[in-house]
């Protein structure tokens, strides 16, 4: 199944929370993120594996989201650019 069909189940399934995640002006935290990508997953009852990417210019927090998601600390953060360059 394609991932646009599995983006547009998610957000049929969940329209206030998409909503929510989508506003910009409002932090919704690393919870209702997840709670996005667990719906995004399932499609008819199925759960399909789901990968997330995270990009963005350097020093914006992208490790520091990761290690959020995660609860734990999975990446190294560092206010230096460039610090973290792995997968």
């Amino acid at each position: 199944m394609g991932g646009n069909k599995l983006f547009q189940n998610s957000l049929n399934k969940n329209p206030e929370l998409a909503n929510e995640i989508i506003d910009t002006q409002k932090s919704v935290g690393t919870d209702k993120l997840m709670q996005l990508i667990k719906n995004y997953s399932k499609t008819d009852g199925v759960k399909s594996a789901v990968t997330v990417g995270v990009i963005g210019f350097p020093n914006v927090g992208k490790s520091s989201i990761i290690n959020s998601m995660k609860k734990q600390r999975a990446v190294g953060v560092s206010a230096t650019a460039g610090f973290t360059k792995s997968l």
